[in-house]
C-alpha cells in the first residue's frame, strides 16, 4: 500500500396501534401542539433500540415551525426524533409500527440526515424565544428512537409521549438551528483512566438556549467551554455533569460569538480488563457527545454537526502529527473511519486509539494534508501514481504535519 493510499477521514415489541395510511394515527394537532406516542414493552434482561416512523401534519404547502416541545417517558434510557431524507414511507413500512433499529435492510435509521431532539431525562419541556421557530415541510416524515434498557426479571412497559409546540410562519423572525457535536474517537485501556475531546469552531454569533452532554456508564464527567476568539482557553465550564443517567442540562440564553470555539470533553474510568471505544451500547462502548438549540442557525450545515473545518483537537496525548500518521497508516484498512450512515460512526479500534493519543494540534493537520490528497490525488490515490502525486502537489501539507511540534 502507498504512504497516502490510507488517510483520515476527520474530520423487541408490542405497538400501540397501527397504519397502512399516509396520515399518522398517533398524532394529535390543536392550533399550536402536535403529539406523538410510542409505546412497547420490553423483555426481562434486554436492552433494544425501537424506531418508529411518524409524519407531520400535510399544511398546504406552508412550512411548520416548532417553537418548543415537551415530552415525558417511561422506562427509556434515552429517546429522540430524527429527521429523515424520505419523501414517503419505504415498501413495506408502517407509521405507528415500532421496530428494531439498525437491523437489515429495512433499518429505519439509514433514512436519517440529524436529530430534532435526544433527551436522557423522564421529562422535559422548552419553550424557544419568542420569534424563533425551527423549520419543518409539511408532511415531514420523521423517526422515534427510544432506546430501553430492562434490568428487572420480569416485562416492563416502554413509553414516550412527544408534544411539539408549534408557532405560526408569520411570527418567525430568527430560524433555530440544532448543534449535534460528536466525537467519534474514544479510546479507554483497561484498568484506567481516560479521556476523550473535541473543539467545535462557531462561525457566526449565536445564542445557545438549551445544552446536554452525554456519556455512558464509565465516564465519571462531562465538562463544556466557550473559547473566546481571542485569548486563552476558557478555565471554568458553562456546563458540567457528573451523573451518566440523568445529566444536568444547560437552559438560559448563552451569547456566544462568531469565531469562538465550543469544546467539551468526558472523563472516563475503566475497572474491567478490556479496552473500550466509541460505540451505541451503554454496556459495551462509550460516547461524548453535546447537543443543543441555538439561534440564528449558522448558514453552513456543517457548522451545526461539527464536521470537517470545523472539528479538531481531538487528540488528547503526545503523539505529533507524523508519529500519528505513521499509527494510522500501521491500521488495517478495514478500520477506516465509514461515517456514511447518519447517527452511526463506524472507526476501527486502531483508528481510534491513534486519535486519542495524538496532540491537541494533529486532526487539524492531518485533515489538512488529507483534503489537499482527495483534491489534488483523487484519481492517483490509491494507486502506483499516489506518493509522487502527493509529493507534487501536497508537499507543504505533509511536510506541515511530518514536522509540527506538540501543542
Amino acid at each position: 500500500m502507498n504512504r497516502w493510499a490510507t488517510y483520515l477521514s476527520c474530520i423487541t415489541l408490542v405497538a400501540c396501534g397501527s397504519s397502512d395510511g399516509e396520515e399518522d394515527p398517533s398524532t394529535e394537532q390543536s392550533s399550536n401542539m402536535l403529539s406523538y406516542s410510542v409505546e412497547a414493552t420490553l423483555g426481562a434482561g434486554e436492552e433494544t433500540w425501537f424506531c418508529q416512523y411518524i409524519q407531520l401534519p400535510k399544511n398546504d404547502n406552508e412550512r411548520i415551525f416548532l417553537s418548543g416541545r415537551s415530552h415525558t417517558s417511561e422506562h427509556a434510557h434515552h429517546y429522540g426524533l430524527y429527521r429523515t431524507r424520505l419523501k414517503k414511507l419505504p415498501d413495506g413500512a408502517k407509521l405507528n409500527d415500532p421496530v428494531t433499529c439498525w437491523e437489515g435492510n429495512s433499518d429505519p435509521m439509514q433514512y436519517t440526515t440529524n436529530f430534532i431532539l435526544l433527551e436522557q431525562t423522564p421529562t422535559a419541556d422548552v419553550d424557544f424565544p419568542k420569534g424563533v421557530g425551527l423549520a419543518f415541510e409539511p408532511g415531514e416524515i420523521l423517526i422515534a428512537q427510544v432506546h430501553a434498557v430492562n434490568a428487572q426479571p420480569k416485562s416492563v412497559p416502554v413509553s414516550v409521549d412527544f408534544q411539539l409546540k408549534t408557532i405560526a410562519a408569520d411570527d418567525v423572525d430568527q430560524e433555530m438551528g440544532l448543534l449535534q457535536f460528536y466525537n467519534p474517537y474514544i479510546y479507554i485501556p483497561p484498568k484506567d483512566t481516560a479521556k476523550a475531546s473535541l473543539r467545535c469552531k462557531i462561525p457566526s454569533d449565536m445564542t445557545l438556549i438549551e445544552g446536554n452532554g452525554h456519556y455512558h456508564l464509565r465516564g465519571t464527567s462531562w465538562n463544556g467551554f466557550i473559547d473566546p476568539p481571542d485569548g486563552p482557553k476558557a478555565k471554568k465550564p458553562f456546563l458540567s455533569t457528573s451523573d451518566w443517567e440523568h445529566p444536568e442540562q444547560y437552559h438560559g440564553e448563552l451569547k456566544i460569538a462568531a469565531g469562538s470555539h465550543f469544546r467539551f470533553e468526558c472523563n472516563y474510568r475503566n475497572d474491567d480488563f478490556k479496552p473500550y471505544i466509541q460505540g451505541q451500547s451503554k454496556y459495551d462502548d462509550e460516547m461524548c457527545s453535546f447537543w443543543g438549540y441555538a439561534y440564528p442557525a449558522p448558514e453552513d450545515p456543517f457548522a451545526l454537526m461539527c464536521a470537517g473545518e470545523y472539528a479538531d483537537s481531538m487528540g488528547v496525548g503526545t503523539n505529533t502529527c507524523g508519529e500519528t500518521s505513521e499509527c494510522l497508516q500501521s491500521c488495517p484498512a478495514e478500520e477506516a473511519p465509514d461515517l456514511s450512515v447518519p447517527g452511526i460512526f463506524t472507526v476501527g479500534p486502531c483508528y481510534q486509539k491513534c486519535i486519542v493519543d495524538s496532540c491537541p494540534n494533529v486532526v487539524a493537520l492531518l485533515d489538512r494534508r488529507d483534503q489537499c490528497l482527495a483534491m489534488a490525488c483523487k484519481d492517483e490515490c490509491p494507486g502506483s501514481d499516489c506518493d509522487d502525486c502527493a509529493e507534487e502537489n501536497c508537499a507543504s501539507e505533509i511536510d506541515d504535519c511530518m514536522t509540527a511540534a506538540c501543542e
